[in-house]
């Protein structure tokens, strides 16, 4: 080790060294922690999305053209709350899988996370909604992140028991144990 840091790492570096997941090993904390942000991120996905489904003005039109504003900017915040209310429901649905090591279940997060900051990122760009929205979308980003650390990917790697019809061991066997056994097909 080295007072001085460079590009070209020793690998006795306890600061580099990256603890990859073996069978056996608990859920990788990186998991659990991606697991709970993307569950509250949704459950707050959701309560906001039903605030801006019943958006209303505090006060009348004072013309016609605002009247058309208010209309315009009221329709795309309860759009925006649609989207959020389905993409929030999904996303707390599929945060389990994410916890329990199923690879596809991950992609599927991953892909309903990237639609749910685009959408959140959209409406705060446009001025449909506030600065809530992008910190959403910032705390999404940072789960999706933390459930795609490098050194997770064996514990998704020897996840996938249940995806292919049980094949290769028992119902609910836990991740890794069909890994450990030599048979991970």
């Amino acid at each position: 080790m080295t007072m001085f840091p460079s590009m070209a790492s020793n690998a006795d570096d306890p600061n580099r060294k990256v603890q990859r997941w073996q069978p056996g090993d608990p859920t990788p904390r990186s998991v659990i922690g991606a697991f709970a942000l993307i569950l509250f991120i949704a459950v707050f996905m959701v309560v906001t999305g039903f605030f801006m489904l019943t958006a209303q003005w505090d006060r009348p039109p004072a013309d016609v053209q605002e009247a058309e504003a208010m209309a315009f900017v009221r329709n795309n915040v309860r759009i925006l709350g649609g989207i959020n209310v389905v993409l929030g429901i999904a996303l707390a649905v599929l945060a389990r899988g994410v916890r329990d090591g199923y690879r596809s279940r991950r992609r599927w997060v991953l892909w309903l996370g990237v639609l749910a900051i685009f959408f959140q990122l959209a409406g705060w760009v446009f001025q449909f909604t506030g600065m809530g929205q992008a910190l959403l979308a910032l705390g999404l980003a940072v789960a999706l992140l933390l459930a795609f650390r490098p050194a997770a990917d064996p514990f998704f790697d020897a996840g996938h028991r249940l995806e292919h019809g049980g094949a290769g061991g028992a119902e609910g066997a836990g991740p890794g144990e069909n890994f450990a056994r030599g048979n991970n097909g």
